[in-house]
């Protein structure tokens, strides 16, 4: 909230405008909200699960852990960091279980999720694109920078082709690449792969009921098209690392796709502060999942070998 303020007096918005959106949020809005959030993660979560194979025994309570504490480095610290716990946590998970799948196959199967995710956020965008006019991209189109474009690809070509060369030479690093090429047989199993694209979908209607709720709330009723357009522009506004946990970059992305729609700027603010102190939160409660079952977690002790078989460690 403190955000939104902070937004407001830079965009020179009425502060009373804001508050009295805020207090628009009635108590019921706010309950179904929470549990649209806790139904995306339960989406998220599974997209991750199902991806694993058979043979590494992972359940989804162990996916659940892994994709949490992740998705809160990735809220809270840097966007891309939580993709690196995930893979750390996943692997040392199997390790400990010795249903050992290699560092590369891991980081093979988030890629894979997260790739999944891209994709079906992009065939969305598509079709919401075409239920819109070219009016709505007049604003976006003013604000792009293909000169900045430019230079990001050129950067990204540049950091391939150190990387080919590092890769060439590194007989560890080709040990991963070969665990990664590995690890991608899961999208040659058209069941897993169907199951992860179903959980995705879930995932994003999920995101975008909860944006609904939250513009009905202000008397504003978007479309399935706007909707999907609107969390497409926060996808884009928040991969540039701005601040921790997107602060402030995320409510200025969904307050412009939102002012786009027609919702004036200080009502936007407030759906937009109020979406992303539901995401925060549900991270937040979603940590609460390492505090089950604790039992999973004397198992890892104890094939790490601090716990004997007998329990006597156990004070």
């Amino acid at each position: 909230m403190t955000i939104g303020i902070v937004l407001l007096r830079t965009l020179h918005v009425d502060l009373d405008q804001f508050l009295l959106a805020m207090r628009k949020f009635s108590p019921t809005s706010l309950a179904i909200g929470l549990i649209m959030v806790l139904i995306q993660f339960a989406f998220q979560i599974s997209r991750l699960w199902v991806l694993f194979p058979p043979e590494a025994q992972m359940s989804w309570i162990e996916a659940a852990r892994t994709f949490v504490n992740g998705q809160f480095f990735s809220n809270f610290v840097q966007t891309n960091a939580g993709n690196f716990v995930k893979i750390t946590l996943a692997y040392n998970i199997l390790k400990a279980r010795k249903h050992q799948l290699s560092i590369g196959e891991v980081t093979a199967i988030v890629v894979v999720d997260r790739v999944i995710d891209i994709i079906v956020l992009i065939l969305l965008a598509t079709f919401a694109a075409t239920q819109l006019s070219t009016d709505f991209f007049k604003p976006i189109l003013g604000v792009v920078n293909f000169h900045s474009i430019g230079l990001v690809l050129l950067g990204g070509t540049v950091c391939v082709l150190i990387i080919g060369v590092i890769v060439a030479y590194s007989n560890r690093i080709q040990q991963i690449i070969q665990g990664f090429l590995k690890g991608l047989a899961v999208i040659r199993k058209p069941k897993q792969l169907g199951f992860g694209f179903g959980m995705d979908i879930g995932d994003w209607f999920a995101e975008g009921y909860l944006l609904y709720l939250l513009c009905s709330t202000q008397g504003y009723s978007l479309s399935i098209a706007q909707i999907i357009m609107s969390l497409f522009i926060v996808n884009v506004g928040i991969t540039v690392f701005v601040s921790a946990a997107n602060l402030g970059s995320l409510e200025a992305a969904l307050g412009f796709a939102l002012t786009q729609m027609g919702v004036p700027l200080a009502t936007a603010i407030a759906i937009a502060t109020m979406f992303h102190i539901f995401q925060l939160l549900g991270v937040s409660l979603g940590m609460s999942i390492n505090l089950l079952d604790r039992s999973d977690y004397r198992y890892l002790l104890k094939r790490h070998g601090r716990l004997d078989g007998t329990g006597t460690n156990d004070q």
